[in-house]
């Protein structure tokens, strides 16, 4: 099997239009290791061993471990430098090319005679050992035992062409190294019609729409399947208004063994032909597929990250296993994967996303932007400035923002939250009113936000569930994203553009300058949208 090409490569890491802010920027002295607690004198006529507990699942864990690499071979040269490290990589070839004298796997945790001998091995070497993530089990006093800090995907990683041709080897690598485990080769489909169980360990709105390509490759493979999606209060009504799903099993995720009693009740009178899961490893999904498999599901498919989890070994609760790597895929062609063992079409299987308007939404939506005169010459832009898959843009920022795009666009700023985070909303539109710009707030519920989507001339957001609704009706959007995770969450529409903090992975350190930079280049390459003329309904 042949690995991606070098332009296949910067696609996949960086989707189309994602864009470093700190790409020009020269770092301060030391800022290429600042995220590891490095001692200021390192031993020169010692051995160095440097030992990484995390186990390497990310291409930027790769990039910033062979930039620190880099650094302590420039200051230690004499030293021979052996790096140890964590791996579920069957093929090491990538992993040795990390710029060290020697590169060996650590022992598993639990093995503590393998621990004890190792630990004897840099006592008797005279080695210094500098810690990475972790600790080992116990550590003689004799030990010079240094702690170089955790990843936390800032700083830049390696910018020499070894280091850059060393990452995206293992990017490559990480696309195929993933695996099926085996345990029933079950017969599918089953005679009449499959009824069939979907469900993922992840709990949010924009997680929950990633479920929507697998339920529409059902509905196309085998349009007379019964189709229940089990999940929280937030999957049922996120997927609901589809129309993919002919029933949902709602439970709590946190309620207590007493409490799902009555979960297993229900799958036992289903009698379900196949369950498609994905992260059921997870304690808040563990027992689903534990009562699955003790009911005797003949079909029970499950797929996993390799994201630091040691225990990769096949499991009695499934009867296929996918394992497939963090960061090396998009999310919606993941969850596609649970699809493999059943379908040809995996790989040629849409990712876009579905979210179907209803037309008295849009009606009632209509009706909300008229009684605040948001009118089609002026148009308005969505701002939503909550969300916590990741850090947030400060508020403030939002303000300055929303200002200088009614002054150049003229653009009414929509302040968009949940009802949790109106208090936010209220300081952000007041702030605005306040400098003279009629900025409105709302608290819309995820259709009436789509439907308002539908309608705006660009949205800013973090990167939370409204980009991933903005996806679904081709909204232009600009968001903030964390540098890790843009191959995972980026939506798979060229009109929206990611902005990351490349030096420092801080959200905080883009500026509205370089939004309002970015948002120009977005009106060079779309056309104006009208608020009169919505898309067709779904």
């Amino acid at each position: 099997m042949s690995y991606p090409g070098p332009k296949d490569l910067q696609d996949l890491r960086y989707p189309a239009m994602s864009i470093g802010v700190g790409a020009t920027a020269q770092p301060a002295d030391g800022q290429e290791i600042r995220s590891w607690r490095l001692p200021h004198v390192l031993p020169t006529d010692r051995p160095l061993a440097v030992v990484c507990f995390r186990p390497l699942t990310h291409v930027l864990e790769f990039a910033q471990l062979y930039a620190l690499l880099e650094a302590l071979r420039e200051r230690t040269p004499a030293s021979t430098v052996a790096l140890w490290l964590v791996s579920q990589f069957r093929d090491w070839r990538p992993l040795r090319a990390l710029p060290a004298s020697t590169v060996h796997a650590l022992p598993a945790a639990a093995d503590r005679p393998a621990w004890a001998a190792l630990v004897s091995h840099w006592e008797s070497s005279g080695s210094v050992c500098l810690g990475l993530d972790g600790r080992p089990p116990s550590l003689p006093r004799t030990l010079k035992w240094l702690d170089g800090g955790r990843f936390d995907f800032a700083g830049p990683p390696a910018t020499s062409r070894a280091g850059v041709e060393a990452s995206d080897a293992f990017f490559a690598a990480s696309q195929h190294e993933r695996w099926w485990t085996v345990n029933a080769d079950t017969g599918w489909p089953p005679a009449g019609h499959p009824r069939i169980l979907v469900h993922q360990s992840r709990f949010r709105v924009g997680n929950t729409l990633w479920i929507t390509p697998v339920l529409r490759e059902l509905r196309r493979l085998w349009p007379q399947a019964h189709v229940t999606v089990a999940g929280s209060r937030v999957t049922a009504r996120v997927l609901q208004p589809t129309a993919l799903a002919d029933a949902f099993l709602v439970f709590d995720p946190d309620a207590g063994a007493e409490a799902r009693g009555w979960v297993f009740q229900y799958l036992r009178s289903q009698r379900y032909h196949a369950a498609l899961m994905a992260l059921t490893r997870r304690p808040k999904s563990r027992w689903l597929a534990e009562m699955l498999a003790q009911l005797q599901v003949p079909l029970r498919i499950n797929i996993e990250y390799v994201d630091g989890m040691d225990d990769c070994s096949p499991s009695a609760l499934f009867t296929h296993e996918g394992w497939f790597y963090w960061g090396a895929i998009a999310s919606p062609r993941f969850l596609l994967q649970c699809l493999a063992p059943i379908a040809k079409t995996v790989g040629g299987a849409s990712r876009a996303l579905l979210f179907p308007i209803h037309d008295e939404t849009r009606m009632i939506t209509n009706d909300w932007l008229s009684a605040r005169e948001i009118t089609q010459e002026r148009g308005f832009v969505v701002i939503t400035p909550a969300g916590r898959s990741s850090s947030r843009w400060p508020a403030q920022n939002y303000v300055h923002l929303g200002e200088e795009l009614y002054a150049r666009h003229g653009w009414r700023p929509v302040i968009d939250t949940g009802p949790g985070e109106a208090a936010l909303g209220r300081a952000i539109t007041g702030a605005l009113a306040a400098a003279g710009v009629p900025a409105v707030h709302s608290c819309a519920s995820l259709a009436g936000l789509t439907a308002l989507l539908e309608r705006a001339s660009l949205l800013v957001s973090s990167d939370s569930a409204p980009i991933h609704c903005a996806a679904t009706v081709a909204t232009p959007t600009v968001y903030f994203s964390h540098h890790e995770k843009l191959t995972h969450s980026h939506p798979a529409s060229a009109d929206h553009w990611a902005l990351f903090d490349r030096i420092g992975n801080r959200i905080s350190a883009i500026t509205t300058v370089q939004v309002l930079d970015t948002v120009t280049e977005i009106q060079k390459r779309l056309r104006p949208r009208s608020i009169q003329a919505p898309p067709d309904t779904i």
